[in-house]
């Protein structure tokens, strides 16, 4: 314990209590099961023919198994984000978080390597290690700089971002499934995408590490923690970086015909 003492990262992953850790293989177990039953049961489904027109076999049984488990997991931790940034209940963060790492280490396997989504997969890799810690509240008060529940707040607030997931989840089964865009539901769903995924990706996270960490550098130096200012400061902007190149690829051709024509062969997928 006494090598990892300055790592939040390392601390969370040699904690004694290994609850978490636990749910974690759990949780990535149930994801792995719950992904091979919707490929058992989409497998001859009309959702599955459907696809099949756009997509290889092999490719559209992926896909649609991994949008289906995919939009259960962004409304689970939207409403759980909420709960925490809007009402504080902090309690129930470890736990959500744990869920989620299983999630992508299932979705890891099922959807960023089958269809070579580099991007994802360092996307993966850095919401891993940027939030692993806030599970255990030793890490979380190296990674605040003596404040756990700042570091768990904020670490919710860059969950917010699942909301803009439940609406691209659903965009891309009208588009890909249901062919149904220049429509009334279909257009309320890409406005509120749009909305959402600006909100939560773009501007939210920027502003409060700029207004809640960023003042803080001189406590994490003077508990010597400028480590995990650096990550926390670094993978927000990495994030925010790629959020802003997305926007750009969303709104290429014009707010108009993403809110009511679709993205021609694009898929939304790649624009988490």
């Amino acid at each position: 314990m006494a090598s990892s003492s300055n790592s939040p990262f390392l601390v969370a992953l040699f904690e004694t209590d290994t609850r978490h850790e636990a749910i974690i293989v759990a949780s990535a177990a149930l994801h792995i099961v719950a992904t091979f039953a919707v490929l058992r049961l989409t497998k001859d489904s009309w959702l599955t023919a459907k696809l099949r027109r756009k997509e290889s076999p092999p490719m559209a049984a992926c896909l649609l198994a991994a949008y289906i488990v995919g939009f259960v997991h962004a409304v689970i931790v939207s409403v759980a984000s909420v709960l925490v940034v809007v009402y504080g209940r902090y309690e129930i963060w470890p736990l959500t978080i744990a869920y989620s790492i299983g999630y992508f280490i299932s979705d890891f396997i099922f959807y960023a390597l089958p269809t070579r989504q580099l991007v994802m997969v360092i996307h993966h890799v850095v919401m891993i290690i940027g939030h692993y810690p806030t599970m255990e509240r030793p890490a979380a008060v190296l990674y605040g700089a003596g404040d756990a529940e700042l570091i768990m707040w904020l670490s919710a607030v860059g969950y917010l971002t699942e909301i803009s997931n439940i609406f691209l989840d659903v965009r891309w089964f009208q588009l890909k499934v249901f062919g149904t865009p220049a429509t009334l539901p279909y257009a309320l769903n890409s406005l509120l995408l749009l909305v959402s995924y600006v909100v939560t990706r773009v501007l939210i996270m920027p502003i409060v590490t700029w207004t809640r960490v960023v003042p803080r550098y001189a406590q994490y130096k003077q508990a010597g923690q400028l480590t995990s200012f650096y990550v926390v400061t670094t993978g927000v902007g990495f994030i925010t970086l790629m959020s802003v190149a997305y926007t750009v690829i969303l709104l290429k051709p014009g707010v108009r015909a993403f809110i009511f024509y679709g993205t021609g062969k694009k898929d939304p997928k790649k624009l988490i």
